[in-house]
This record gives C-alpha cells, sequence and structure tokens, in this order.
C-alpha cells in the first residue's frame, strides 16, 4: 500500500490504566517501525508532549513500561505517578531464544531517540523475580541512539530521573545502558531518587 509518509499527529496520552497478571510480551508497550528500512523521516512524527502517567502494572512479562523509538519521533515524553509491582517477568511465547523480552521494569530508548525523557514520581517494586536468564535484569533500561541514524541532528535529547523509587527485596541492578547508549550517557540527569537493593549502590 502507499500511504502518505511523514505524517505528523498530535502526540497521545495512556493514562488511569490497570493491568495485570499479563503473560504478553510487555505491557505498556510503545514502539514504532519502519517498513521501508531507509531513513526516518517514513515514520511520520508526533506533535506536543506525548503523557504516560497514573498506570498500575502487576505481574507482567516483560517490561511494565517500554517505550522505543527506532524512526525518529521528535516529541518529548513524560512518564509520571506509574506504579509497577512484579514486572520484567518471561513472556509465554514459545520460541527458541527471548524473543527480544527484557526483565527491566521500564526500557526506555530507542535507536533513533530525538525528544527529551522525563521519567518522575514512578513507583517501582520488584522486578525479574523470575531471574530471567540472558535479559537485562534492572528497573530502568536506557537504549541510545544509532550515530550512523542521526546524521545532521546537532544536540542529542536529555533523559530526566527525578523522584523516582525502586525497591528490590533480591540483588537486582538499578539501572542499566543498553545499545547504543554511550551516545547519551552525558544526557542523563536526575535528583531525590530512591533506590534499594541488596548489593547494590
Amino acid at each position: 500500500y502507499d500511504e502518505p509518509r511523514d505524517e505528523s499527529l498530535s502526540a497521545f496520552e495512556l493514562g488511569r490504566n490497570y493491568l495485570k497478571d499479563n503473560k504478553a510480551k510487555n505491557g505498556l508497550h510503545i514502539y514504532d517501525e519502519d517498513n521501508h528500512n531507509t531513513s526516518r523521516d517514513r515514520c511520520g512524527d508526533f506533535i506536543g508532549t506525548l503523557r504516560v502517567h497514573d498506570n498500575v502494572v502487576m505481574n507482567q512479562a516483560g517490561a511494565g513500561i517500554e517505550y522505543v523509538i527506532t524512526c525518529g519521533w521528535s516529541n518529548d515524553v513524560h512518564f509520571y505517578n506509574n506504579v509497577l509491582i512484579n514486572v520484567g517477568l518471561r513472556h509465554d511465547i514459545n520460541c527458541t531464544s527471548n524473543c527480544g523480552g527484557v526483565g527491566a521494569a521500564m526500557h526506555l530508548g530507542g535507536s533513533n531517540l530525538l525528544g527529551d525523557i522525563h521519567v518522575y514520581n514512578n513507583t517501582v517494586h520488584t522486578w525479574d523475580s523470575t531471574n530471567w536468564p540472558g535479559v537485562s535484569p534492572n528497573c530502568v533500561m536506557l537504549n541510545g541512539n544509532d550515530p550512523e541514524q542521526l546524521v545532521g541532528v546537532s544536540t542529542l535529547p536529555d533523559i530526566f530521573f527525578n523522584d523516582n523509587v525502586c525497591y528490590s527485596a533480591v540483588s537486582k541492578p538499578m539501572y542499566a545502558l543498553g545499545y547504543k547508549s554511550p551516545a547519551i550517557a552525558s544526557h542523563i540527569s536526575g535528583t531525590r531518587n530512591v533506590f534499594h537493593s541488596p548489593g547494590q549502590v
């Protein structure tokens, strides 16, 4: 089919949802895909600020919240007032690998992230409780930008973490910088976060 390309829509809002005992991969799952495999201008964009807020996710396979952008969305996104309990579990998919699953409570970023990410006032209690092998068992996993796709982009996005709580009763890493993240590592900042996990700093 030949849909118009590079269309812009008003940014949406994803709020006040309750997800429980979901075995499908990832709970609040925001992801784009470019079927043309060329440049990011074929994916379209959002205008305004995308908001994900006041959601409760319990006993969730994969990430409680996943926001992975590959096509170059320029909008800012705010994640706030979300409660994630026992997330990052193994998903119910019959395959020989982990099928792209993550043990992280929140999986944010993408290979072509252009807008700023704000994460604040979120509470996470327990993630990766099934010790899923081969995945990143973090409270927050942040993926970075692909330098080859960022040609002509003068600034990188900023990532702000403020006033969040991550609690684990067993030793689990609080955060990880994943795929191609070094390019934006210096753009991450935050204050007043509480991270508790035995053996972690």
